[in-house]
């Protein structure tokens, strides 16, 4: 078994309600903030820095240095209340989505630009943001009414997909991207749009909903491509009563029936899927066979609500 050195971000950090342990300084006559950074929502890597977003802000663990910097309104961020984060690599950009739909763009140089477009739009159904899925230089926002995609090159809005039956809006959860097909985990089911590349989607016919499905028509919250198949979270809005199945070998079957939890969060690795739960954070190999399970850390259990991996160490 390769040794990883794994950062795991519980979002139950026991933070003071007022947040003043984590309260920056300043000089006298400057502002500083005194939020609540817990509980933590939404974790993200770059290959310096983790990001983890709270109800109020982000705040920042240097890896090199060990040390704890913060992103909020006083240090120029748009808005509060975090819906979302994720780190895009290739533009040094951390995508930030809040829970009223607006979004900021975090550049390497610090630089914070402004995306308001859906927050200003009037639009029909849920203006939320659920989700954030990267391919290539396009993000794919998985929103309340439909899908957002932003070039984030040229740092604006590209298209955006509303893709229910007969174009009507509906509740996208989250996204999963190979070069062949888009994958939609909705409130009312799996959407896919194959050879996606060259159809325009659009078209609400361009996307089909996936009937194989042993409930079609149910709310899944997660979806995941690993090892070319296809994992997804049955949420069944209940307590400790979400189901997993995955796709392979050309069938929907349940992924392991002895977990039937709170599932908050699936995340694939290039060798890794991780489970996340309120309970714990279970680690499944190429094989699908379990390795691993975090349950506890000191006295405590956790509550995660995202978690990352990484392979290659981090200081």
């Amino acid at each position: 078994m390769r040794s990883y050195s794994l950062l795991i971000l519980l979002l139950i950090f026991q933070i003071a309600a007022t947040g003043n342990l984590f309260s920056q300084a300043g000089s006298i006559g400057s502002w500083r903030d005194h939020l609540p950074y817990s509980p933590g929502k939404s974790v993200t890597v770059s290959d310096d820095k983790v990001y983890c977003g709270t109800d109020y802000s982000v705040f920042v663990y240097d890896k090199e240095y060990s040390s704890i910097s913060f992103l909020n309104t006083i240090t120029g961020l748009s808005d509060v209340g975090v819906s979302v984060i994720k780190y895009h690599k290739p533009s040094e950009t951390l995508l930030i989505a809040y829970d009223n739909s607006n979004i900021d763009l975090v550049t390497k140089s610090h630089r914070v630009i402004n995306l308001s477009d859906i927050y200003r739009k009037q639009i029909t159904g849920q203006k939320t943001i659920n989700e954030i899925t990267f391919k290539g230089n396009l993000a794919y926002l998985s929103c309340g009414f439909g899908i957002v995609v932003l070039d984030m090159d040229r740092r604006e809005v590209k298209s955006t997909y509303i893709i229910g039956d007969n174009a009507t809006n509906v509740n996208i959860q989250d996204i999963a991207i190979n070069d062949t097909a888009i994958f939609a985990a909705s409130e009312k089911g799996i959407y896919c749009a194959f050879d996606y590349q060259n159809k325009n989607l659009l078209d609400y016919r361009s996307w089909e909903k996936d009937t194989t499905l042993k409930y079609p028509n149910a709310n899944y919250s997660n979806i995941e491509l690993f090892q070319n198949n296809i994992f997804v979270v049955q949420d069944l809005n209940a307590h400790a009563s979400d189901t997993i199945y995955y796709y392979s070998s050309g069938q929907w079957d349940y992924f392991d029936t002895t977990q039937i939890k709170t599932f908050e969060k699936l995340r694939a690795f290039a060798d890794d899927l991780l489970v996340v739960s309120r309970g714990d954070i279970d680690f499944y190999d190429t094989f699908l066979n379990q390795y691993r399970r975090i349950y506890n850390y000191g006295d405590n259990r956790p509550d995660a609500r995202d978690a990352y991996m990484e392979d290659n160490g981090w200081v």
